[in-house]
């Protein structure tokens, strides 16, 4: 038995309304999912864009250690190259007062001088037993400084002057002066090294 036209009309919109329901819902399901979709896909990018500034601002750190190293080892070998010339220089500069120290003390000069020293050592050493001591080649002066000295004084070689001069021991007071050519030499490298610009530091 066929339905009455309003029961009909009843079903009809209660099928309508579950249908826009589903529609509705449906539609609501779909905004959702693109939604999750758009906010995993923005946090993907966020999280990648993240990872790629913090890999390139590694890598560029990186890069400056890396130069700051190149820079510093390329600062050392300048410095070292750079005092290696100037103590090869430095070098050759006493090289030469060397040879013109040689060249004095085979000068007629040179005895006037050692006489002059052991005067002053003298001078210092007005009492005590001396001692005076004298390069190999220089022995043959032995007379002669004993002489400028002005009283008994011993004289031994020693091979702590190798370019001339004199060193006095007073055995009674136990001081050292040391007048030979080599202390003197030295001290001037020394005042060199330090007014030169040459400082090998």
């Amino acid at each position: 038995m066929p339905l009455p036209a309003y029961e009909e009309e009843k079903i009809s919109k209660f099928l309508d309304a579950i249908h826009a329901d589903a529609l509705s819902r449906r539609e609501s399901i779909a905004q959702e999912t693109e939604a999750f979709k758009k906010a995993e896909l923005e946090q993907a990018e966020q999280q990648a864009l993240s990872e790629a500034y913090m890999l390139i601002h590694k890598e560029i750190d990186a890069a400056r250690a890396t130069l700051a190293r190149e820079l510093a080892n390329r600062e050392i070998a300048s410095k070292r190259e750079l005092l290696a010339h100037r103590a090869g220089l430095a070098g050759r500069i006493f090289d030469t007062c060397r040879q013109q120290v040689a060249q004095f003390t085979g000068s007629t000069g040179y005895l006037p001088f050692l006489q002059k020293s052991v005067k002053e050592i003298a001078a210092r050493f007005d009492s005590g037993e001396v001692i005076l001591y004298l390069r190999e080649a220089d022995i043959k002066f032995a007379p002669k400084v004993v002489k400028a000295f002005g009283r008994p004084v011993g004289v031994e070689t020693t091979g702590d002057i190798v370019l001339g001069g004199v060193i006095a021991f007073n055995q009674t007071t136990r001081l050292r002066a040391d007048h030979s050519l080599d202390s003197k030499l030295e001290a001037q490298r020394a005042w060199f090294v330090q007014h030169s610009g040459f400082n090998m530091n």
